[in-house]
């Protein structure tokens, strides 16, 4: 580990109090929303899926192998190196932190969701799914006669965001 843990910081932590705040606003319904939500990325289940359909149908195989890539670089950058440089501890892990979290709060001071390991930057889930982003708008940009890539990618797109904002709104990072 190259950095100690690191705890997290005023500006963090502000910004980690805003999006509790915002994340108990919302109506029971949009919160289970975004918790189903951020657990399509849990064991990058959907991804996975995803590269799998892509294999099994000839027409977007090459596609199918470049997502299976993508998430084995992304398990092996993000997860085994970068984790492991910043080792940046999760908010809801931050004793000092958890009380001025009104969804942990809510929740008997633990995240919703299914509860991450330890490290949380980058995001697992958010990485994986702007890694795969990334490589499909790459691949689209050498073979623009895939039309269809153009709906995967807009998908891609929304849901790599979409990810990152429910990940931040679930106290996970």
């Amino acid at each position: 580990m190259i950095l100690t843990h690191i705890r997290s910081n005023p500006f963090d932590n502000n910004i980690a109090i805003w999006f509790s705040e915002l994340f108990e606003s919302f109506p029971s319904a949009l919160k289970e929303f975004i918790i189903v939500f951020s657990a399509l990325g849990d064991l990058g289940i959907f991804l996975i899926l995803l590269s799998i359909i892509f294999l099994i149908i000839p027409n977007t195989r090459k596609v199918g192998i470049l997502l299976a890539v993508s998430l084995m670089t992304s398990l092996l950058l993000n997860n085994l190196l970068l984790k492991n440089i910043f080792a940046r501890t999760r908010p809801f892990y931050d004793e000092d932190l958890i009380p001025l979290l009104p969804s942990l709060v809510a929740n008997g001071g633990k995240p919703y969701g299914i509860i991450p390991g330890e490290k949380s930057f980058p995001s697992g889930h958010t990485f994986s799914f702007f890694i795969c982003l990334t490589s499909t708008i790459c691949f689209y940009i050498y073979n623009k006669e895939e039309k269809w890539l153009k709906g995967i990618i807009i998908l891609l797109s929304i849901m790599s965001v979409l990810m990152g904002l429910s990940r931040i709104l679930l106290s996970h990072h």
